[in-house]
């Protein structure tokens, strides 16, 4: 199995990567701050 990475694919997989790792981690913040105000209440 050869693993080829052409230009045009490799930077959308990249560009979906980082996209996936900033949703995820705003859903994690906002997770937080849930249960943060629960935890107030």
């Amino acid at each position: 199995m050869e693993f080829v990475f052409h230009a045009p694919f490799y930077n959308i997989s990249c560009l979906q990567h980082t996209i996936f790792l900033v949703i995820l981690s705003h859903q994690q913040d906002a997770l937080t701050t849930i249960e943060g105000e629960a935890l107030k209440n």
